[in-house]
């Protein structure tokens, strides 16, 4: 397995029972603009998760794991990575959530893309956009902005957005166990992602979603 540059473990405990459910992140030993956008996003993501569970009167709590043993692993920004993580996704096996890999087709099961065929930028498109104000887009991006003193990027956005699907599935499925968060995103479980449409991963793992154009206007485009 990769080496983890970031781990984080949630335990939600929500209706009869407690859920656990193990996350980790895994990046490049590169440190690039984009790796450290994700990282923010999924630290952000984690943070109102802790918000979110209070509101509800459950508790999430954070703790630190570097071994990379998860029951869902996010990263991956080459095509070598995610091919590393796909295999060893199918061989352990955990929930990979891809975030980088261009949403090319794969062997595993396990494996979850979060770009389109081919990724966003093939089409002339970004993912996310700071500029995006409808369907609680505007707030999200403020939220962004407040916390971290600078706009939200799409790679800020998938790190948010992955943590989000991991945590609402293991919830959804009272269970942290990868069989059961395969079944329950595969049915397939909608996410709100503030894009004006629910989101979910279609025959091909890959999050079925509005696309933007990059501009100080963006526009939408639909798949």
């Amino acid at each position: 397995m990769l080496k983890a540059v970031t781990a984080v473990a949630l335990l939600g405990a929500a209706g009869p029972g407690p859920v656990v459910l193990e996350l980790t992140l895994v990046l490049p030993a590169a440190d690039t603009e984009r790796s450290r956008d994700i990282a923010t996003g999924v630290r952000f993501g984690v943070e109102e998760a802790v918000h979110t569970a209070r509101l509800v009167g459950a508790e999430v709590v954070l703790t630190v794991d570097r071994d990379a043993r998860g029951d869902v692993v996010l990263g991956g920004l080459d095509r070598t990575t995610c091919d590393a993580l796909s295999r060893e996704a199918a061989r352990r096996p955990f929930i990979y959530i891809a975030l980088g890999c261009g949403g090319r087709a794969s062997d595993s099961s396990w494996t979850f893309h979060l770009e389109p065929d081919g990724g966003a930028e093939s089409a002339g498109a970004v993912l996310w956009h700071p500029a995006l104000e409808r369907y609680g887009a505007g707030q999200l991006n403020a939220r962004f902005v407040e916390r971290f003193g600078r706009p939200m990027s799409a790679a800020a956005w998938s790190g948010w957005m992955a943590v989000k699907i991991a945590l609402e599935a293991a919830l959804k499925a009272r269970a942290s166990d990868p069989r059961a968060l395969r079944k329950v995103l595969t049915a397939p479980m909608r996410f709100d992602g503030h894009k004006g449409a629910p989101l979910s991963f279609d025959s091909g793992h890959r999050l079925a979603q509005p696309l933007y154009r990059d501009g100080d206007t963006p526009a939408e485009i639909r798949p």
